[in-house]
């Protein structure tokens, strides 16, 4: 059994004593439960409010300052860990815009012939990074809580959608003069 499993295990416990207002020995579940796993938060919270409970009202006071501590922690290791996520996003948005461009490049080469190659390579940089760069913010922005960002999500489809628009229509006049 780990540390964290007896932890939870003292937890429930703990749990169990409150039920039956033995706030006491719940108190001593609650503490060993933390000792074992001073990351319980649970367990934390539990011991806070069966100090108050008790009586015991500095105590539980000490115990809401390491509450906040806790918390404050957690949300460290979460920016942290959604920093490294980012890390690993920029990586996959440029092997997804290589991909992408090679795709449109391939495209661009077949069906219209291989005329300007200059003219291909920009044309497709162009369009995949619009297309990548779109499909990047979008789900990064919408995979959050925030109206805010889902509403920038949407802004940038827009402004994404009328741009490949207006850029397709450039490309398509220069590579054939005759259309207007």
């Amino acid at each position: 059994m780990t540390a964290t499993d007896e932890s939870l295990f003292w937890k429930e416990r703990g749990d169990a004593y409150v039920i039956k207002e033995q706030y006491d020995h719940a108190i001593s579940s609650y503490e060993y439960a933390v000792h074992l796993d001073r990351d319980n938060f649970a367990a934390w919270n539990n011991l806070g409010c069966s100090l108050y409970k008790a009586g015991r009202k500095e105590d539980a006071y000490r115990v809401k300052n390491t509450l906040e501590e806790l918390q404050l922690k957690q949300k460290r290791e979460l920016k942290a860990s959604e920093a490294s996520v980012f890390t690993s996003d920029i990586l996959l948005f440029f092997v997804f815009l290589a991909t992408v461009w090679g795709i449109l490049l391939g495209y661009r080469l077949y069906f219209w012939g291989g005329a300007d190659l200059n003219m291909g390579f920009a044309w497709a940089g162009i369009m995949a990074f619009i297309i990548v760069g779109w499909i990047w913010a979008f789900f990064l922005l919408w995979d959050t809580e925030h109206i805010v960002c889902k509403f920038f999500a949407l802004l940038i489809t827009g402004f994404v959608g009328g741009g490949v628009i207006v850029l397709s229509r450039l490309v398509y006049r220069k590579i054939i003069p005759s259309v207007s």
